[in-house]
């Protein structure tokens, strides 16, 4: 495995496609798929049992962590995975289609995350610019567990503390204190395995789990009703005969007062 991750580092270099990727290591994916099944005893992570639970990988490399967690479950009933992926590197997105992986987009600057929507997202971010890829996906996208493999100064960031509060990012987690310098690529980077979360996710004793399972999004809030909100200037305004938000009319003043400042307005 080592010999081969070096030679694809060799192949990404000379295609100027590295992009800073250093492998998760199968230690770091243990840790989240033991996660994800403790989790998995208290609460659901679907709506229904026909449906797959979306994993998505954030700057995905050679896909090994989702294909990992979808032989962690393969035997697990009503826990089919469909896997997605975001990647920059065409060298490893040449690989998808035969390992069943969906590319949704290639660059993360591009992409626009509140149309995105997954049970589990999974990013090891390029950790030159690890905290504006935590504060892109917590803010933007529709996710009900985020994992994140990042430098453990993460803890001190306050531009990710300020995402959090805004999207009502409540609970965040350490699983583990890891690093890279057995990895198939070695690196000095001392890291956190981190899970992001809505709610605790500890399972409440009142409910029978074997009868009844809250589900992951719990508490969770709506990333596009907040970019509204906090983006575009758009506040909640009531009729006084329905007393219901009226998205539309919100939506309009925008595009009026967007079009007074000479922007044009799709």
């Amino acid at each position: 495995m080592q010999q081969s991750t070096l030679s694809l580092v060799q192949d990404l270099k000379e295609a100027n496609q590295d992009f800073e990727w250093y492998p998760t290591t199968a230690e770091q994916i243990q840790i989240i798929t033991k996660d994800i099944k403790e989790i998995k005893e208290n609460f659901d992570f679907t709506e229904r049992y026909s449906q797959a639970v979306k994993v998505l990988d954030i700057g995905a490399g050679d896909g090994r962590v989702i294909k990992a967690i979808q032989s962690a479950f393969e035997q697990e009933e009503h826990f089919n995975i469909d896997a997605f992926a975001i990647e920059k590197s065409a060298i490893h997105t040449a690989t998808y289609r035969e390992k069943g992986i969906t590319l949704l987009g290639t660059e993360f600057n591009q992409i626009n995350f509140i149309s995105k929507n997954c049970e589990i997202a999974f990013v090891n971010p390029p950790y030159s610019e690890f905290s504006y890829w935590l504060q892109t996906l917590i803010n933007h996208l529709n996710f009900g567990l985020l994992y994140a493999v990042i430098p453990e100064r993460w803890v001190n960031d306050q531009a990710i503390k300020e995402a959090m509060e805004l999207r009502g990012v409540k609970f965040t987690k350490v699983l583990a204190e890891s690093d890279f310098l057995g990895a198939d690529r070695a690196a000095r980077a001392k890291v956190h395995v981190v899970r992001f979360s809505f709610n605790n996710l500890i399972a409440d004793k009142k409910f029978d789990s074997r009868r009844y399972k809250p589900n992951v999004f719990r508490d969770s809030t709506d990333p596009f009703q907040k970019f509204i909100e906090n983006e575009l200037g758009l506040k909640k305004t009531y009729s006084e005969t329905t007393e219901k938000f009226s998205e539309y009319y919100e939506r309009e003043r925008v595009k009026k007062e967007m079009a007074t400042e000479g922007t044009d307005v799709v």
